[in-house]
C-alpha cells in the first residue's frame, strides 16, 4: 500500500542499513500524516511518489542522526547556544529578514545546504571541501530549472538560511506541512498535541550542528512556531522573540498563492483555490491567536516588534535598532556584509509575486474581522 508508515520506516532502514530511530516521537504522528495524505491530499500518482520520497528522506536523516550521536555521545554534552527566534506569519517578510540577520558573523543560522544534509562529515564540516556544499548547489540549480516560479515567491539559494521545518519534520510535528499538502485530519490532530517533544528533538539536532560549527547564538525562524511559543520557551529558556509584522491583508493572499503553487506544482496535487483561502485564513489566524496568548504568559520583555514597513525604508537602520534592543553588537563586519548583500541581491530581482484574495474565496472584510484583535494591537495607525 502506498504511503504506509510502517512500510516507509522499513524502507528507510533498508536504504540506510541503520535501525534505531531513537526515543523521540515518530510513530503516531507519521501514521496520522500518512493516512491523511492517502485519504485527503488529492495527490496524483506522481504526487504520491514525491510524498513518499519526502517522508523517506526525513526517516533516513533521523536514522543517520541517531547513528552519528551514538558514535559521538559528546554531542549531547553541549548546551544549546542562546536563541534569537524570528517569529511572524508566513509571507510577512521573514525570509528576507532572516537572510539579512544571517549576515552577522556572530549569528549561527542553518544554511540550506546544511539543512538538506544535517549529519556532518567526520572532518572538514563547513569547509570549502564539505561534500554537502556541491551536492546542494547542484540540487538548487536543478530546482531553479524545473520550478522557475519559486524564485519570485521564495527567493533563496543553497547558502541562504533555512527554516527549521525540516528539523521539526524529523518527528513529523512540523506545522509547515499543511501549506504543502491538504491534510485536514492530520492538522486537526496536530492542533491537540503538545509540541514540546518536537522542539526537544530540535534542540538535540542543534547540538549536532553546534558540534560541526560552534554558535555564539542561534538565529532561527519558522512561521508555524507561532503555534508553539510556549513550548519553545520551555525547551529554550531565555529565547528572545523578534516578531515580524506585515498586515494580514497582504500576507494572507500571499500565503494562499504560495500554498496553491506548492501543492500543485511541487507536491503534485489537485488544487481547489477557493478552498485554500478559508482554510489558510483559519489556520494562520489560529497561529496568531495562540502566539498572542503565549506572549502574554512569557512576558513582553522577551519580545521585540519589527515592521516590514520600517525594513522596506531602511534595512540597516532597522536592524541596528533591533540589535540595540537585543543587547547585541551591530559590528562593522556585520554592517559591511549586510550592505554587500543588499547590493548583490536586491529585492524583487526575480520579479513580482502577484496575489489577490478573491482568487482564493475570501474577502478583505473576512480577513480584517478574523484578525481584528491582532490588527488593533499591532497595525492600528501604522499601515
Amino acid at each position: 500500500m502506498a504511503l504506509d508508515a510502517e512500510e516507509l520506516k522499513a524502507r528507510a532502514r533498508a536504504e540506510t542499513g541503520l535501525n534505531d530511530y531513537g526515543d523521540a516521537p515518530l510513530d503516531e504522528s507519521l501514521d496520522v500524516f500518512c493516512r491523511s495524505l492517502r485519504e485527503e491530499a488529492r495527490l496524483t500518482p506522481e504526487g504520491v511518489e514525491k510524498a513518499e520520497a519526502l517522508i523517506l528522506s526525513r526517516l533516513a536523516e533521523r536514522l543517520r542522526i541517531e547513528d552519528f550521536i551514538a558514535r559521538h555521545p559528546e554531542v549531547l554534552e553541549q548546551e544549546v547556544a542562546p536563541v534569537v527566534l524570528l517569529a511572524g506569519m508566513p509571507r510577512s517578510g521573514t525570509t528576507a529578514f532572516a537572510q539579512h540577520l544571517s549576515e552577522d558573523p556572530a549569528a549561527r543560522s542553518i544554511p540550506r545546504w546544511e539543512c538538506n544534509s544535517l549529519v556532518p562529515p567526520e572532518a572538514g564540516a563547513h569547509g570549502d571541501d564539505d561534500p554537502r556544499l556541491a551536492k546542494s548547489r547542484a540540487a538548487f540549480e536543478q530546482a531553479f530549472r524545473e520550478m522557475p516560479w519559486r524564485q519570485a515567491i521564495l527567493p533563496n539559494n543553497y547558502d541562504d538560511p533555512a527554516e527549521h521545518g525540516i528539523l521539526m519534520g524529523l518527528t513529523f510535528l512540523n506545522l509547515q506541512l499543511p501549506t504543502l499538502y491538504r491534510v485536514p485530519s492530520w492538522e486537526a490532530w496536530m492542533m491537540e498535541q503538545d509540541l514540546t517533544p518536537g522542539y526537544e528533538y530540535l534542540a538535540k539536532v542543534l547540538k549536532l550542528l553546534q558540534w560541526a560549527k560552534a554558535a555564539d547564538f542561534w538565529s532561527l525562524k519558522l512561521p508555524p512556531d507561532l503555534f508553539a511559543l510556549d513550548a519553545i520557551d520551555r525547551v529554550f529558556p531565555g529565547t528572545r522573540f523578534v516578531w515580524s509584522h506585515r498586515h494580514p491583508l497582504e500576507s494572507i493572499s500571499s500565503v494562499c498563492s504560495l500554498s496553491a503553487n506548492l501543492r500543485e506544482k511541487q507536491a503534485g496535487a489537485h488544487v481547489d483555490p477557493l478552498e485554500i483561502g478559508p482554510t489558510q485564513l483559519a489556520f494562520q489566524a489560529e497561529a496568531c491567536d495562540r502566539a498572542m496568548a503565549a506572549r502574554a504568559t512569557i512576558g513582553e520583555d522577551r519580545f521585540i516588534d519589527v515592521y516590514q514597513s520600517d525594513l522596506s525604508r531602511d534595512i540597516p537602520g532597522t536592524i541596528e535598532a533591533l540589535y540595540a534592543k537585543l543587547g547585541l553588537p551591530f559590528t562593522d563586519a556585520y554592517r559591511a556584509k549586510l550592505t554587500a548583500r543588499l547590493v548583490e541581491k536586491p529585492r524583487g530581482r526575480f520579479g513580482k509575486h502577484d496575489h489577490q484574495l478573491d482568487r482564493y474565496g475570501i474577502s478583505e472584510r473576512q480577513v480584517v474581522d478574523r484578525f481584528s484583535v491582532y490588527i488593533d494591537r499591532f497595525h492600528s495607525g501604522r499601515d
